[in-house]
């Protein structure tokens, strides 16, 4: 099978980016690397474009959300915005990293709010190459820890924020990105990972061999040069060895038991670190839906059963007649979307309050 098929179907499992290119089948993998890593990964005009910011309540919804300060901040090469939240006589700060294909004012907010209700102030941000920020290109899916840490030295550079304890959420690739910073002796209290990662070589083959069975020893072993050329130094940087190094911060991570889009190899090996890590398994759940309840999930399915049409007939958002657009919206709450698993942020709220 060619480079071109295997990150084709890795780009589908993952709910990411368009298939590669159609054209001639791409044999060597530092081409199909490049074309899965080098290109912009979000947009919010893309994401008001998508039929998921139709079901989905986004920042704009959320009152604790409507007054922020925007802030730029560096990492590496690039730009990064941030967006801070903030209130009154804060317990902490909570910093928010979104997954791939994804950006902070998205469905994501609803995490933010949630955090703010709690009385601590929330920094958001855009990985580099979405939403809002700098970026054509990733070196990897390490990327995403080397932004973490930016925006952690951003906010110890505030003195009215430096002194806040310092909570790390993040979900899929923002998961990996938060637990992987770890490794850079970053101090957090406690990280919330859902739907993590190991590292950036086992989510690329994993993925692959998920989508299309086993890939050749060659096929690897040119992958793996492939994504080691881009960045020697932490082409395997790990969520794992994060975990170890960052004996002083809790951690817990949340996983559904039905996710196809990656391993749940970071989860499942919980056992065998040497140091106590809470895991979550969350039954009859994949790698976006596990943040809600099992109400809000039976709704969402009814919902998609009634936007089939529509999605049938039209590629984008801007496609939908205004009228019909209306009409559509008017049959279903985008609230009842995206409710809450009590059970799962009581236990967040716990930790978040037990000091």
């Amino acid at each position: 099978m060619d480079f071109k098929t295997i990150f084709g179907k890795m780009n589908q499992g993952l709910s990411i980016a368009e298939a590669l290119s159609e054209g001639k089948a791409l044999t060597d993998p530092r081409i199909a690397v490049s074309a899965f890593l080098n290109r912009r990964i979000s947009t919010m005009e893309e994401y008001e474009d998508s039929f998921a910011s139709l079901l989905y309540p986004s920042r704009h919804d959320y009152p604790e959300l409507q007054e922020r300060e925007v802030v730029s901040f560096r990492s590496g090469t690039n730009e990064l915005k941030g967006y801070l939240y903030r209130v009154l006589a804060p317990r902490g700060i909570v910093l928010c990293v979104h997954g791939y294909h994804s950006l902070s004012d998205n469905a994501n907010a609803n995490f933010q709010a949630f955090f703010v209700r709690q009385g601590f102030d929330v920094f958001a941000m855009d990985l580099t190459a979405c939403g809002r920020s700098d970026g054509f290109s990733i070196v990897g899916m390490q990327q995403a820890a080397f932004d973490v840490v930016a925006a952690e030295t951003y906010l110890s550079s505030r003195p009215s924020l430096a002194l806040l304890p310092l909570y790390l959420f993040g979900h899929s690739w923002g998961a990996y990105g938060v637990l992987a910073s770890l490794n850079f002796n970053t101090t957090p209290k406690a990280v919330f990972a859902f739907s993590g990662f190991t590292d950036p070589v086992s989510l690329m083959l994993g993925s692959a061999e998920s989508k299309v069975g086993t890939i050749p020893e060659a096929q690897k072993e040119g992958l793996i040069e492939a994504l080691k050329e881009r960045d020697p130094n932490h082409y395997r940087l790990s969520a794992v060895t994060g975990i170890e190094n960052a004996k002083h911060t809790d951690v817990y991570l949340f996983h559904g038991e039905e996710d196809k889009a990656i391993s749940k190899d970071i989860a499942a090996a919980a056992q065998s670190y040497s140091r106590p890590v809470a895991v979550r398994w969350i039954p009859v759940c994949g790698h976006s839906d596990l943040f809600y309840s099992a109400a809000s999930r039976a709704y969402v399915t009814d919902v998609k059963a009634l936007l089939a049409n529509t999605v049938g007939k039209y590629k984008k958002v801007s496609q939908i007649p205004v009228q019909e657009k209306a009409d559509f919206q008017n049959h279903f709450d985008r609230r009842l979307c995206a409710v809450l698993e009590p059970s799962i942020w009581d236990e967040i709220k716990a930790e978040l309050l037990k000091n």
